[in-house]
C-alpha cells in the first residue's frame, strides 16, 4: 500500500523498492507506525487517562498529514504531482457524458434498488440470475465455508483477549445476516474486524459506542464527501497503521525471552 506495488509472494517483494520513492514512501509509514508505538508506550509508563491514550493514533495520523502538506508546500509541489507520483490515492473519475455519477459514489450499491428493478425490468434480472446461478453457486458455496471459518478465527482471537468463551452460534448468526443485508445491497461478504475489536477492548471501550460512531462517519463519508480520503491523505499514514496491526499480531505470539543466566554464570 505504501509503495503503491502489488505484491502477491515473495518474489514481488524486490519490486517495491524498485518504483519511484519507494524508500521514501515506505519511511513514512514506519515513523507513523514507530511514533504510535511510542506514545502508547509512554502512555502506559506515564499512566495517561484512556482518553489520552486513545488519542495518540489520531493525534499521529494528523501530524503525518500535516508534516505531508508543509513538506509538499516548502518544495512546491502540487498535489497533482503528489497523485502522479503515488504519494496519495487517485481522485474518481469525473462525471460522465450523460451527466451521471461515476466512481466514488456513482456505484450501484449507492442505489440498490437499480440491482432489483432496472430500466429492462424485474422479470429480466430473474432471468439473468437464473442464467448464472449453476455457474456461481459452487463459488458462493465455498465463499460461506471461507466465511464461516475465517469468523470462527476471529472469534477465538476475541476468546482469547476476552479469557472467556463466546456464544458461536449466536456470533456466525450475526455474520451471517450482515452478509445478507450486505449481499441485497449490493456489498461484498466479509467478517469480523477482530483487530478493531480487540483495540477498543484495549482501549477501555467495552460498549457498542465504537461501533456506532463507526457507523456514523462511514455514513457521512460515502454520502458527504465528493472524493474518498486516499486521495488527500498520504499513503504511508495508512500504511503504517497496517504496519502497527502487523507487529501487534506478531509481538502477540511470540514466545516471551529467556531468563538472565545467573550471575555465577557470567562470572
Amino acid at each position: 500500500m505504501m509503495t503503491g506495488v502489488e505484491a502477491r509472494g515473495l518474489k514481488d517483494w524486490p519490486k517495491m523498492f524498485e518504483a519511484e520513492y519507494s524508500f521514501a514512501k515506505v519511511s513514512v509509514g514506519v515513523a507513523v507506525c514507530a511514533l504510535i508505538m511510542a506514545g502508547g508506550a509512554l502512555g502506559e509508563k506515564k499512566n495517561w487517562s484512556r482518553g489520552a491514550r486513545a488519542g495518540v493514533v489520531p493525534a499521529v495520523m494528523l501530524l503525518a498529514i500535516v508534516l505531508f502538506y508543509a513538506a509538499k508546500l516548502s518544495i512546491g509541489f502540487s498535489l497533482d504531482d503528489a497523485r502522479k507520483h503515488g504519494w496519495v490515492g487517485e481522485t474518481p473519475p469525473p462525471l460522465s457524458a450523460s451527466g451521471e455519477k461515476a466512481g466514488w459514489r456513482g456505484i450501484p450499491m449507492l442505489a440498490p434498488w437499480q440491482l432489483y428493478f432496472p430500466e429492462t425490468g424485474a422479470g429480466a434480472v430473474f432471468a439473468n440470475v437464473m442464467r448464472v446461478l449453476p455457474r456461481v453457486l459452487p463459488s458462493w458455496l465455498a465463499m460461506v465455508a471461507v466465511v464461516a471459518f475465517s469468523s470462527s478465527l476471529d472469534v477465538a482471537a476475541i476468546e482469547m483477549e476476552l479469557g472467556r468463551p463466546l456464544d458461536y452460534d449466536s456470533e456466525l448468526q450475526t455474520v451471517g445476516l450482515g452478509n445478507l443485508a450486505s449481499g441485497l445491497l449490493g456489498g461484498f461478504s466479509g467478517s469480523y474486524i477482530f483487530s478493531q475489536t480487540i483495540l477498543n477492548m484495549r482501549s477501555g471501550v467495552a460498549d457498542r459506542t465504537s461501533g456506532l460512531v463507526v457507523f456514523l462517519l462511514e455514513l457521512l463519508l460515502v454520502l458527504a464527501c465528493p472524493a474518498p480520503p486516499t486521495a488527500f491523505v498520504p499513503t504511508g499514514a495508512f500504511g503504517g497503521l497496517l504496519l502497527l496491526i502487523a507487529a501487534s499480531l506478531v509481538t502477540e505470539w511470540l514466545p516471551p525471552p529467556p531468563p538472565p543466566p545467573p550471575f555465577f554464570l557470567l562470572a
